[in-house]
């Protein structure tokens, strides 16, 4: 092979793995720091981690409780690392943001429930591009993942040497390392809300999609949306998928969704990949693909929905919505109404449907409480039992 040749190729693969990883975050790193933040200071799903912290742990003072009062010294992937002062919010929040860096990890954040979890990843089987599916990606055997240790094996590995170690300062790494694990595989669960990353959308047009209307909105009201906190402990029941044994599997895939049966996602326990497939669009798959049957032209019906004009006071303006009324969760905007909706076949090809600020609105209305109830799930499990020390 020619020395050009072999340099051109070089530069190929590498501005594609550049492409393929730049292109796959979810939701952006503040707003996962807020949900785990909004679970680590309350109780949800009978559990609270403050009060656990305080009586099994000894911690004082709870999520806010100092694991190292000093400057702590230690090695990560990326080199050496300086802890000072850390609680174990701050970290489960850190951890919580930790989980996109650096980004080649985002590859591995996404579950398609439709597919065999075996095959359910990002581009699963594209080469470099592709990734595990994010429930693998959890359960990877300790020491397995890169640019990282932070699997459920390796978690609770640290977890466990941060209760038994002899050093002081030894347990205050471990511990650091425990809150800090749990904060990214909560991350995990949370992908699981956003229709990217359970529709095998790689968000090729990142410029407006449901995270980033997120990261410039005030989360607060959807996080406190307890009418839609529908995780269900009974999901950890389910008989276990040998591809990924650990319960917490089951918070993201239960196997009840087939693409038959939307229904099935408003009864639980459901996975919360499965309910955010069957019932909303990502960006690039608007009623564009066989692989998604639901929702389907026939779940929505048509509305006019009128808003102040924002050049005139005095008057108003109005956009056509398609309204989700059928096959699963309804009422509330799927996507904007196609030009000549109603006129011409659903088919056109030139029908064009959009996701607009209104919809992600709606979206987020049901999906933000769903990821904070979901992942503190997670949270529950790993904390389960008690201790005395």
């Amino acid at each position: 092979m020619g020395r050009r040749l072999w340099i051109n190729l070089v530069c190929f693969n590498l501005v594609s793995i550049l492409l393929s990883a730049t292109a796959v975050h979810g939701y952006e790193v503040v707003t996962h720091k807020d949900i785990n933040n909004f679970i680590a200071d309350r109780e949800i799903s009978d559990f609270s981690l403050k009060e656990y912290l305080r009586v099994h742990m000894g911690f004082s003072l709870g999520v806010n409780h100092v694991i190292a009062d000093r400057v702590e010294i230690f090695h990560d992937w990326f080199g050496t690392v300086l802890k000072s002062a850390l609680t174990p919010k701050q970290c489960i929040s850190t951890g919580g943001g930790d989980e996109d860096s650096p980004f080649l990890r985002c590859k591995n954040h996404f579950h398609d429930p439709l597919k065999e979890w075996n095959q359910a990843g990002l581009y699963e089987g594209v080469g470099l591009a592709g990734g595990d599916s994010s429930i693998l990606w959890a359960q990877r055997e300790e020491g397995t993942q890169y640019l990282g240790n932070y699997s459920w094996h390796d978690v609770r590995q640290y977890f466990y040497r941060g209760l038994t170690s002899i050093e002081e300062s030894e347990r205050a790494e471990y511990l650091i390392k425990t809150f800090n694990g749990v904060g990214r595989l909560m991350h995990l669960i949370q992908d699981s809300s956003v229709p990217e990353h359970v529709r095998n959308d790689g968000h090729v047009l990142p410029f407006f999609n449901f995270e980033k209307y997120l990261s410039k909105e005030e989360i607060y009201n959807w996080l406190m949306n307890q009418q839609n906190y529908t995780f269900d402990n009974s999901t950890f029941s389910i008989t276990s998928n040998n591809y990924a044994p650990v319960p917490i599997a089951r918070i993201v895939d239960t196997d009840r969704y087939d693409g038959t049966n939307p229904d099935v996602t408003m009864t639980t326990p459901t996975g919360l990949a499965e309910y955010t497939n069957a019932n909303y669009f990502s960006t690039d798959t608007v009623f564009v693909t066989d692989d998604y049957p639901y929702p389907s032209w026939e779940s929505v019906n048509h509305t006019v929905i009128r808003f102040q004009d924002p050049r005139n006071e005095a008057g108003d303006v109005h956009r056509e919505y398609l309204v989700k009324m059928h096959h699963g969760d309804t009422s509330y905007r799927l996507c904007t109404a196609p030009v000549l909706y109603g006129q011409v076949p659903a088919t056109a090809e030139y029908l064009a449907p959009i996701l607009d600020e209104n919809v992600y609105g709606d979206y987020a209305e049901r999906l933000i409480p769903r990821a904070v109830s979901y992942s503190a799930g997670l949270l529950k499990y790993f904390f389960r039992g008690t201790l005395e020390l």
